[in-house]
């Protein structure tokens, strides 16, 4: 598995790379935070297409994570945006095993 993108997202954000439940929800909850409206679309500022290369690439770590067999909880669920991004009353696209169409 190529994890790559995970780790060096990790080394930018000073996160440990997680190595148990208890890191990856310090690292799902930064994914999610990452995921509000506000920071997707930097305020306003973002293109569309930028936008989405931000969502989609946030989506490929979220599913990283997953994939390695932490499971989100805590906090990210509570506090954040992963589940519900961009105003939806639907479970956001990467829950959906989808990303945001070019």
């Amino acid at each position: 598995m190529m994890l790559k993108a995970l780790l060096e997202y990790c080394v930018l954000r000073g996160l440990a790379f997680p190595r148990n439940q208890d890191q990856a929800e310090v690292v799902f909850y930064e994914l999610g935070s990452d995921l509000a409206d506000e920071i997707v679309w930097r305020d306003g500022e973002a293109s569309e297409r930028e936008a989405k290369e931000w969502y989609n690439h946030h989506v490929k770590l979220i599913h990283q994570l997953l994939d390695l067999g932490y499971i989100v909880k805590g906090r990210a669920l509570v506090e954040t945006d992963i589940f519900f991004t961009y105003g939806a009353k639907v479970p956001p696209l990467w829950v959906r095993g989808e990303t945001w169409a070019n």
